[in-house]
C-alpha cells in the first residue's frame, strides 16, 4: 500500500475545501431566500383598517357581484387578522381568478392589497401579494374574520 506525499494530502484538503465553499455560497443564499420569501412581507406593522370586497365567481352568463363587503377598524381585531396573514405560507402558483380583495391600511400611511381565492383545498384560502401566492387554514381565517364581525357565510368556497 503506497501512501500519499504530505503535499498531495494538504492539495486534496484545500479541493475539498474549496468544493465545500463554492457549495455553501449557492446553498446558503438560496435556504436563505427560501426562509424569507416563505411568509409575505407587509407594508406597515400595525394596520388601522381592513376594508373587505368578495365577489361571486365570474359566471359566462352574469359576470361577477358584490357579496360581502366589510371594514374591519378595531385595533385587536385588525391585529389578529394580520398576525394570521403573516404566517402564510407561500404556495404554488396557478390560473384561478381572483374574487375577493382585501384593503390593509397602516399607521405609517402605506397600503397593501391582497386578492383572495379560496383555491383548489377544500382546508385553506389563498391570496396574492407581491407577485406570490400565500396559503393559510380556511377555517382559522374565518374565524379570526367572524371574531372582527364579518359574515364568512358569504364568501365564496370556491373560485369556479
Amino acid at each position: 500500500m503506497e501512501i500519499a506525499p504530505p503535499a498531495i494530502k494538504k492539495k486534496g484538503r484545500r479541493v475539498a475545501m474549496g468544493c465545500l465553499l463554492v457549495i455553501g455560497a449557492f446553498v446558503l443564499p438560496g435556504v436563505a431566500g427560501y426562509f424569507y420569501l416563505r411568509s409575505p412581507h407587509f407594508s406597515g406593522s400595525t394596520a388601522t383598517a381592513v376594508d373587505i370586497t368578495m365577489r361571486s365567481p365570474i359566471s359566462w352568463t352574469a359576470g361577477s357581484k358584490v357579496l360581502m363587503q366589510a371594514s374591519i377598524i378595531e385595533a385587536p381585531a385588525c391585529a389578529s387578522l394580520l398576525d394570521l396573514l403573516r404566517s402564510a405560507r407561500i404556495h404554488m402558483e396557478h390560473k384561478c381568478a381572483d374574487i375577493g380583495v382585501f384593503t390593509i391600511r397602516y399607521t405609517n400611511g402605506k397600503t397593501d392589497t391582497l386578492n383572495f381565492l379560496p383555491g383548489h383545498d377544500p382546508t385553506r384560502y389563498e391570496f396574492r401579494f407581491g407577485g406570490r401566492l400565500y396559503r393559510l387554514p380556511r377555517e382559522h381565517f374565518y374565524q379570526v374574520l367572524r371574531e372582527a364581525g364579518v359574515d364568512t357565510t358569504k364568501m365564496p368556497e370556491s373560485e369556479h
